[in-house]
């Protein structure tokens, strides 16, 4: 029988109730940690967190402001943006999220939606008042789901 050890608290040696470690794994299955969520509902740590997002700035030079998990944007043309993924998703069924605006409001509406996602990246579209595609200043895409 393996070691067990029982206690009632774990605090560092400052006598604090803040423990660092790398790396956290679940007892019976290694990919899958369960937290308490609001009232007595649970949650899975891995489904819950973001796999990638980006933030762009789309007008002029296109360019990646800051993002996690995305390796390369590229301009693909008036309001389209290509984006790659540093590690895959396992598949395309994952959830993918956008959002875009101008950094000083000058009236109309700024959108942006999913043109295409795959395993390696996705592909966005943005639009001013919903009708031409543009490029805009600030356009934001998260995903989740399960990384390859």
């Amino acid at each position: 029988m393996p070691s067990q050890i029982k206690v009632d608290e774990i605090k560092n040696v400052a006598g604090q109730y803040k423990i660092k470690t790398n790396v956290f794994e679940g007892q019976t299955t290694a990919g899958s940690i369960t937290l308490q969520g609001e009232g007595t509902a649970t949650t899975n740590l891995q489904q819950g967190v973001a796999k990638s997002w980006c933030n762009i700035q789309g007008k002029s030079t296109a360019s990646i402001v800051d993002s996690f998990n995305t390796a390369s944007m590229t301009d693909a043309g008036t309001g389209l943006y290509d984006t790659v993924f540093t590690n895959n998703m396992s598949n395309d069924d994952y959830c993918a999220t956008t959002a875009a605006g101008e950094y000083v409001d000058n009236g109309g509406n700024r959108m942006c939606g999913l043109r295409a996602r795959a395993t390696t990246g996705i592909n966005i579209r943005a639009f001013y008042d919903g009708n031409s595609a543009a490029d805009l200043e600030d356009l934001n895409v998260a995903t989740h789901g399960d990384l390859a």
